[in-house]
């Protein structure tokens, strides 16, 4: 006889029946709990805190890109492929560590008549002159050295030192210059012009490198000749710097007085023969005001207290470069500088 149960009643659960909906209770809680771990590893998976640094200017930043691109997409800043970026564009966020970016920034140059643009990630002219080979140290400028890319206007105009020649007065000068002009050039060398005379190139021509320069005198009538009057005596004060100065011209140079007389007259502008003498500006140092004062180490280690081992080394700075001190005071009566 079998039983039956009244309509709209279920029948009562057998005891594996009940034991099989527990157990699928118990998967579905598991399930949900991996979930949330994963949904958990996956946020620390993804989120990143990284320092970016633009130009030299730092910062945290938070993130969840996937690549450089994202982050710098992310915080607004656009590149070109001239900009150097570290890692690269398309690698992947470092976890913890930095993104580094110059910007390239366009910088106008005239380079010896030459005109060019240039980009550039440098800070200064300096470090811009030095990827493309050019020695500012031994260049004239038109701005300082250390002029920061940012900000620069205008055009930079470089002078490069070339070797030339110089052919006056019967005699061919070989020397170096970053003379903007053959007339500037002329003047650091001392030549001196009298009316009539002409210069090939002109005056205001640009030297280039190799090139002569040739001074034709006018021939004027030959005076009667006149024994030359010696240089006064420029008298100096015993075992001072300048008694120094004047006995090693003669020494060494052959130099007398009437260049003694320019000597005293462009490190008087320059240091007031001081032996301690720096200029903030520049970092200039010492009577010759040598740039930068170590420079005078070649000439003695004792170069920031001992006036005979400066004044030694700016003697043959000035031969080396202007061949007399006249030639020197003359070029910075010109220019400013020497």
């Amino acid at each position: 006889m079998s039983l039956k149960y009244a309509s709209g009643h279920a029948a009562p659960r057998s005891w594996a029946q009940t034991k099989r909906s527990a157990r699928l209770a118990m998967v579905a809680r598991i399930a949900a709990v991996t979930v949330a771990v994963a949904a958990t590893a996956g946020f620390a998976v993804t989120h990143k805190t990284v320092t970016l640094t633009v130009d030299g200017q730092s910062r945290e930043v938070s993130t969840f890109a996937s690549s450089v691109h994202g982050v710098l997409v992310q915080e607004h800043i656009s590149y070109t492929d001239k900009d150097v970026i570290a890692p690269g564009p398309g690698a992947p966020v470092p976890q913890t560590g930095q993104i580094v970016i110059h910007k390239a920034r366009a910088m106008d140059l005239t380079i010896d008549g030459q005109s060019q643009t240039v980009w550039t990630t440098a800070a200064t002219v300096e470090e811009a002159l030095a990827v493309m080979g050019v020695r500012s140290e031994e260049a004239l400028l038109s701005v300082a050295r250390q002029e920061p890319i940012i900000g620069l206007a205008g055009v930079v105009t470089v002078f490069t030192k070339k070797s030339l020649s110089v052919s006056v007065d019967g005699a061919v000068k070989e020397t170096t210059s970053n003379a903007a002009t053959v007339g500037d050039l002329l003047k650091e060398l001392g030549v001196v012009l009298a009316e009539g005379d002409t210069v090939e190139p002109a005056l205001d021509a640009m030297p280039a490198a190799g090139q002569q320069i040739v001074v034709t005198r006018v021939k004027k009538p030959s005076p009667a000749p006149k024994k030359p009057s010696p240089a006064p005596p420029v008298k100096v004060d015993p075992g001072s710097a300048q008694a120094i100065a004047k006995q090693m011209m003669a020494d060494s140079y052959g130099w007398g007085d009437d260049q003694l007389a320019c000597l005293i007259s462009l490190w008087n502008r320059e240091s007031g023969w001081r032996v301690n003498a720096s200029n903030r500006s520049s970092g200039a140092y010492g009577i010759p005001q040598a740039l930068p004062g170590k420079k005078m180490a070649s000439a003695g280690s004792d170069w920031q207290t001992n006036p005979a081992t400066q004044i030694k080394w700016g003697l043959k700075y000035i031969s080396d470069r202007y061949s007399t001190p006249c030639g020197a005071w003359s070029a910075f009566q010109s220019k400013g500088w020497y």
